[in-house]
């Protein structure tokens, strides 16, 4: 009887001890919270161009409210992975002067899912580049002008893989669409069909400008290699209206590229 009543006791006790545990659980994922990036926006945008929709993802400069000076932009390919790291990265450098402040724009889409993204930036970045040139700047451009206080005669494009194939393709047909360039392991066809046929156009269509490019490559000696070669053969071209700059990040993944990329192509871009 006595053990009966002992074993009565302790399945009351565990019975009362495991849903307080359970509920203690509970309380401490209700008290989470997400933490958010300070003075940053999420635009939506529904493009009359091609039907697609957007998400522009905003974050101003620590003296943006303080001050009534415009900024100049940079614009973001696949913020859904970078747009964290870039923030708080030229947030840091203006800190210490290092880099002017600037408003960043990561023109992504709705969902954050990185497959999702991958399955539809494609699209964009690779099969429709002139159509997405006109989103860029028929309408994204107008929309973030009229919103905040922009500097519209400096616009930097930063482009990864597929975003960086687009960057270049930007440069090379329009390349008053940007005044800095950032392209971060990807294709460089569109810099070697430049000196097969219309590297004369591409000296037209870059007079009057001032545009700096930025490459970064990484992988094998091959890829350094050619990497090399064609920012080399850019540089002797002495194309007016183009500061071309390269780097080879080591023999590191593609993945891994674009945060080794990210600061040192963003640096290049606005040295003096």
């Amino acid at each position: 009887m006595r053990k009966i009543l002992v074993l009565t006791v302790l399945f009351v006790f565990i019975a009362g001890i495991f849903p307080a545990i359970m509920q203690d659980d509970a309380d401490s994922e209700a008290d989470l919270s997400p933490i958010t990036i300070p003075d940053t926006q999420a635009i939506p945008l529904t493009s009359t161009i091609n039907g697609r929709d957007y998400l522009l993802k905003v974050a101003l400069p620590a003296s943006y409210s303080t001050s009534d000076q415009s900024y100049p932009v940079l614009y973001l390919l696949d913020p859904a992975i970078s747009f964290q790291s870039v923030t708080e990265f030229l947030r840091w450098l203006g800190h210490w002067d290092e880099l002017p402040e600037l408003i960043v724009v990561g023109i992504g889409y709705p969902s954050d899912d990185i497959d999702e993204m991958l399955s539809v930036r494609e699209y964009d970045y690779v099969r429709h580049q002139d159509e997405f040139i006109d989103v860029i700047s028929q309408e994204i451009f107008p929309l973030i002008d009229s919103t905040y206080r922009t500097d519209s005669s400096d616009r930097a494009l930063v482009g990864f893989s597929y975003g960086g194939e687009f960057a270049l393709h930007a440069l090379v047909n329009r390349p008053e669409t940007f005044n800095r360039y950032v392209v971060i392991d990807s294709e460089t066809s569109e810099i070697t069909r430049l000196f097969t046929g219309n590297l004369a156009d591409f000296r037209e269509r870059l007079n009057g400008l001032d545009v700096k490019l930025f490459v970064a490559h990484a992988g094998n000696e091959s890829a350094a290699t050619m990497n090399e070669t064609l920012i080399a053969a850019l540089q002797r071209q002495n194309i007016e209206g183009l500061e071309a700059s390269g780097l080879y990040l080591g023999n590191v993944t593609h993945a891994a590229a674009l945060h080794l990329g990210l600061p040192a192509g963003i640096m290049a871009i606005y040295a003096e």
